[in-house]
């Protein structure tokens, strides 16, 4: 068997617009929380209708870029027009971060948390790797939360076959039933991670699980319902603050964050930001501090 070399950085790229940015929060602080950065060259974010505030305030974490595209989209009803333009510029925007670093690339949807790093799962030995749906009766056996592109030679024709088959497909859901018709084929070299692991929709938090994803359903319809799931709320709770956990130096100078974590202020003198930040952030920032 063909021995291949350890892949030492990857990208990993998502989609995000205003009316998903509290996605985008949990998404961004739980990646800088828990994944190994040492396996990340950059994390791409592509803006799909980000306010100014928004976009400062993602770029306040270490190797992330905002990359600017013509959508402004809005979200207003799930599967609507708006949905569906930006699910389906997915694809396109990972093929420009493939191209632009000549790197591996993980593609993970926005509403997604990151509970444990999940590097190690990636084996080189594909040029591929999808998310296999095990549940039966699903409307696609793979689904395109979760996607790695390893071979850098074959990406472009893989996603100009996906890309031609979504836009063929006569479903509602498009991107996930092109995904599998790929798979299906034979035509690549493709490797499979379970759902439950990689793109987890159940309950269950057991130590199996690396990702979370808040997928919407007939119960869980906005994204306020998805967030405040009981099981996920003590990670709203760490990870929805106005005040990053990485990067909040760019908010507040290193100076006033000391001061007000380490001695009692006058409540009416402390900055509003603060206030809101749990103990446990508290000491995230002065950790952060610390190393800096």
């Amino acid at each position: 068997m063909m021995k291949h070399t350890p892949i030492n950085k990857y990208n990993v790229m998502t989609v995000l617009n205003s009316d998903y940015f509290d996605f985008g929060k949990l998404f961004v602080n739980s990646f800088y929380d828990n994944i190994d950065l040492s396996m990340v060259n950059k994390l791409y974010v592509y803006d799909t209708g980000l306010s100014p505030i928004e976009k400062i305030y993602l770029e306040s974490f270490p190797n992330l870029e905002v990359v600017s595209t013509p959508l402004k989209t809005k979200h207003i009803a799930l599967h609507d027009a708006e949905w569906c333009k930006n699910v389906y510029s997915k694809t396109a925007f990972l093929l420009q971060v493939v191209e632009k670093d000549e790197l591996p690339t993980v593609m993970v949807d926005s509403d997604c948390i990151f509970i444990r790093d999940f590097f190690k799962l990636l084996s080189p030995d594909f040029d591929f790797i999808v998310c296999k749906r095990n549940g039966k009766g699903a409307f696609s056996e793979y689904i395109a939360s979760f996607f790695v592109i390893h071979s850098i030679e074959k990406s472009s024709e893989f996603i100009k076959d996906w890309r031609e088959k979504m836009f063929l497909g006569t479903e509602s859901h498009k991107e996930s039933p092109a995904l599998s018709e790929i798979v299906y084929k034979g035509k690549y070299n493709i490797g499979e991670l379970a759902e439950e692991v990689i793109s987890h929709t159940g309950t269950d938090m057991s130590e199996s699980v690396k990702i979370v994803h808040m997928k919407s359903t007939t119960e869980l319809r906005t994204v306020g319902q998805r967030i405040r799931q009981p099981h996920l709320q003590s990670y709203a709770e760490k990870y929805l603050t106005e005040c990053p956990l990485i990067g909040a130096e760019n908010f507040l100078s290193k100076k006033a964050i000391a001061q007000q974590l380490n001695q009692e202020m006058d409540k009416d003198k402390s900055d509003n930001s603060l206030k809101k930040l749990s103990p446990q952030q508290r000491a995230l920032l002065l950790q952060r501090l610390k190393t800096n």
